[in-house]
């Protein structure tokens, strides 16, 4: 059974956008359009705001991360942005002052956390994956990994499952999905 966005039918996904309107309330923009962007765990949505700024906001699943577990998330990522030269992108405060919300619609179960970051534009390359991308990968995650041990835990659980394929296995990050990963990058041009 799932619990993602895909997964709450039409009525649901219609509650979650009228809580993700809610949310946007909170924040310090004039929303001009919001569109859907591709679901997974949360529900995801692109906002252009009337002055022509872009964002992304973020209704998290029911059951998912706590509200401490999110505002741990969004005060590293504000600290990526203040304390190195990684792009991340950043987190929106609310009119408040917050980093989150929290929203609901009427007929929702629960109220869900909410956040809003500044766009980040990029490409996916899938098939175009070169050495090059993947050495860039690697000195992205070193220079997180020193900036989180500088900085200290996040409040969140143990990463288990890193892809689809990692369930079906009995430690999620066993030999197959190191297999898995090695053939993506044998795989990527040596370019």
């Amino acid at each position: 059974m799932g619990c993602g966005f895909e997964d709450l039918g039409r009525s649901g996904q219609t509650r979650t956008a009228a809580a993700g309107r809610r949310a946007l309330s909170e924040f310090p923009l004039q929303p001009n359009r919001v569109t859907r962007l591709a679901q997974g765990w949360n529900a995801t949505f692109g906002v252009l705001d009337t002055r022509g700024a872009r964002y992304a906001l973020r209704v998290r699943r029911p059951g998912g991360p706590t509200v401490d577990m999110v505002r741990s998330e969004l005060t590293w990522l504000a600290a990526l942005r203040r304390d190195t030269d990684l792009v991340v992108r950043e987190p929106v405060r609310t009119r408040n002052g917050d980093l989150l919300t929290v929203a609901s619609a009427p007929g929702m179960p629960e109220a869900r956390v909410c956040d809003l970051l500044r766009w980040v534009d990029g490409r996916f390359v899938d098939a175009a994956l070169t050495a090059a991308h993947l050495r860039r990968v690697g000195v992205f995650g070193a220079r997180l990994q020193q900036h989180g041990a500088a900085r200290g835990a996040l409040e969140r659980p143990r990463v288990t499952d890193v892809t689809r394929l990692a369930p079906s296995l009995p430690d999620n990050l066993g030999v197959r999905l190191a297999e898995h990963a090695a053939g993506l990058v044998t795989d990527a041009d040596p370019a």
